[in-house]
């Protein structure tokens, strides 16, 4: 678990002493009065455990329980009506092979947004939006304004994202949390009234949340059976490029130089996406003999390892890499 943004409806007025507590808690942010006896704030369950930033993983549900009963005690004396959740944040980390980056997964999510835009058209109902330039952190939500959304999915390099956003808690952090540099974290959110006032304080169903964010996880957002699809219209799209831009008409080849605008092209356009696999397949449309697809893989190959400097951007088999995401999620 994550964070919940909730909103009590009490019998009585808090004291402002209560307040200036409250808002000194470091679990609890963004605390503000709504209607009179209307409260709204945001629980963070993992600052509860661990008070410097989000790098601790709340994975029981004794320990959702634990928060819930304190922020219950809190309120009680007041007398609690309504209590409901405006929204849930469900995180799942996936934790990257040590030879691995987050920027090396990028082409990844954007061949992920670009069948989500595709499947789009036409009802307005089901957009990806990314950001083309911050390659560590891409946000996709369910409508073509990412503030407007009432679902959606933020990606993440968690060890970045602590260390820009809280520096002096990062090496320590790093001491508690070694894993942190490999952490890849997805942070599903659904904006949604639940109500969370049982008989005996506040309650929520962690596995059940769990399983129906997973869900929207592997429909929406990792879904391997879209990626087949995706990858035939990105090889399509490469193909029709190169043609029609850099093959020489009179000859069975591609020069050099325009190998390297080519390849800096696609790396650069949010339309396509590097991949081997991609590449391979639309090299064996274009050419015809085997000493000219040879010679393309061995200049893509050269191109490549070059860009792994600036780019480390995964030359691998994309539906394989989203299996073994989404399995490990599964198993969080």
């Amino acid at each position: 678990m994550d964070t919940i943004d909730v909103e009590l409806k009490l019998n009585k007025k808090l004291p402002k002493e209560v307040v200036s507590e409250l808002r000194n808690l470091e679990w609890i942010s963004r605390f503000r009065t709504e209607d009179g006896l209307q409260y709204r704030f945001v629980i963070s369950f993992p600052k509860y455990f661990y008070s410097k930033n989000n790098a601790y993983l709340v994975e029981t549900q004794d320990e959702v329980n634990m928060v819930l009963g304190d922020v219950y005690n809190i309120f009680k004396k007041y007398g609690i009506e309504e209590a409901y959740t405006k929204r849930i944040d469900y995180p799942f980390t996936y934790l990257m092979p040590a030879e691995r980056t987050f920027s090396s997964y990028f082409h990844l999510f954007r061949l992920v947004a670009i069948i989500r835009q595709e499947k789009s058209k036409g009802n307005g109902k089901f957009y990806g939006s990314l950001s083309t330039e911050a390659k560590e952190s891409l946000i996709y939500t369910n409508t073509a304004n990412i503030n407007t959304y009432s679902k959606r999915a933020l990606i993440y390099n968690q060890a970045l994202k602590i260390k820009e956003t809280k520096p002096s808690t990062y090496q320590e952090t790093l001491k508690n949390f070694p894993d942190l540099k490999n952490r890849m974290r997805i942070e599903i959110s659904f904006k949604e009234n639940l109500n969370f006032l049982g008989t005996d304080g506040f309650q929520l169903d962690i596995e059940k949340i769990k399983r129906k964010y997973v869900s929207y996880l592997a429909n929406h957002i990792l879904n391997p059976n879209r990626i087949d699809e995706g990858i035939k219209t990105q090889i399509d799209l490469l193909v029709t490029f190169l043609k029609e831009k850099y093959i020489n008409k009179n000859s069975d080849c591609i020069g050099r130089i325009k190998w390297n605008e080519a390849f800096n092209k696609i790396l650069h356009d949010p339309h396509y996406v590097f991949s081997k696999d991609i590449f391979n397949k639309a090299i064996n449309e274009i050419y015809t003999s085997s000493r000219s697809k040879e010679d393309a893989r061995r200049r893509i190959r050269n191109l490549a390892e070059i860009s792994k400097i600036s780019y480390e951007y995964i030359i691998n088999d994309m539906k394989a890499i989203m299996l073994s995401i989404l399995e490990q999620y599964k198993k969080s």
